[in-house]
């Protein structure tokens, strides 16, 4: 099997950035040397952002490391008959990696080329694109669909607390606030996750839930309970 050919398009602060990172142990001259040799890699897709669908690319340069990309596709155009393609590199940095990862990954033997921000090169080969076509047909694997998730209930939860001080300008009266937790239902990959909310003043109660019914739509809660000693909220993910 032939390997594979990807390009890697980094911007000019690239290095800085990878070499400023107290967990990357590789240099710029041994990250580009590793990356330039054949080996077998793995790519799996990644949630999307605003720049659109995402990939994970994992490339394995020992026995227990891997450099781990966060890419995107991009193209140009060299004329009416000729497009390049490329991956666009977002985030990169060095992980441990003990097991290849095997559920919802596309393993590929490649090499990898960096290209500067305002570089033309690119990969014109049908094994890139196929490449980019399987991978992107591909599921997200569940722990990244469940991190996704957990990031926006946690930015839900602070914009809460935030929103609720700053309208009435007052200290509410919590006693603790519990890190987000999971149910145990069994019967999907999918996992419901809770914040409780501790506070021990009846007034404060009452106005804290007028003030929540007040500030939040009915499609951003799945469910609520108001009680003595507890406040219970379910955020639509």
């Amino acid at each position: 099997m032939a390997a594979i050919e990807i390009y890697l398009k980094v911007n000019d602060s690239f290095f800085e950035k990878y070499r400023n990172n107290q967990y990357n142990t590789l240099s710029p001259v041994a990250l580009k040397s590793a990356l330039n040799i054949q080996r077998m890699c793995f790519f799996q897709k990644y949630p999307s952002s605003d720049k659109g669908s995402r990939h994970r690319i994992l490339v394995p340069f020992s026995s227990d490391r891997a450099i781990e990309f966060i890419v995107y596709l991009g193209s140009v155009k060299i004329d009416d008959f000729t497009q390049k393609y490329f991956y666009r590199v977002q985030k990169a940095k060095e992980i441990s990696l003990f097991n290849p990862p095997v559920n919802d990954t596309e393993s590929s033997l490649v090499f990898f080329n960096l290209i500067a921000f305002d570089d033309k090169t690119g990969s014109e080969k049908k094994e890139f694109q196929t490449l980019y076509q399987t991978v992107d047909a591909q599921q997200i694997p569940q722990a990244d669909i469940q991190r996704e998730k957990d990031i926006a209930i946690w930015n839900k939860y602070v914009l809460a607390l935030k929103k609720l001080v700053k309208e009435k300008e007052q200290i509410w009266k919590i006693t603790d606030v519990s890190k987000p937790y999971y149910s145990n239902k069994t019967d999907s990959d999918e996992r419901d996750s809770f914040i409780d909310i501790s506070i021990d003043e009846k007034e404060l109660l009452r106005n804290l839930e007028r003030n929540f019914k007040a500030l939040f739509n009915k499609d951003d809660i799945e469910e609520y309970a108001f009680e003595q000693s507890k406040v219970f909220i379910e955020f639509n993910p």
